[in-house]
């Protein structure tokens, strides 16, 4: 039987909770372990693909918050590379996602769950 759909503040926590795994997850490792770690390098992915199905669900069943999120479009079509095109991805760019964007993003998705916070 399928489950109905998650709520926006259910997919704003899951990407809130995704976030903060990709920032504790690579500490004090650098990308020479990204790179020999398949464990580490998957969980990385699986993070990363997760994030963006949460946010393409937002985005279909609420686009003006989705909007709200810097990059959203691009975040759902690297979810799709993730996913489907896995030998294409770009290990430079996972890299540097982890150490550039995920913590503006973690914020802008936590201010978006508190504004939404009655």
């Amino acid at each position: 039987m399928p489950r109905p759909p998650r709520d926006e503040k259910s997919l704003l926590s899951d990407m809130l909770t995704y976030y903060s795994f990709l920032l504790t997850c690579p500490a004090g490792r650098t990308r020479a372990d990204y790179d020999s770690n398949m464990e580490f390098r998957l969980a990385i992915e699986r993070a990363l693909s997760n994030v963006g199905e949460a946010l393409y669900q937002l985005a279909g069943r609420h686009p003006a918050t989705a909007a709200r999120i810097p990059e959203y479009e691009f975040i759902i079509r690297f979810r799709h590379i993730v996913v489907h095109h896995y030998s294409e991805l770009d290990h430079d760019l996972i890299w540097f996602v982890l150490e550039n964007k995920i913590q503006p993003l973690k914020e802008v998705v936590s201010n978006l769950l508190i504004a939404d916070t009655p």
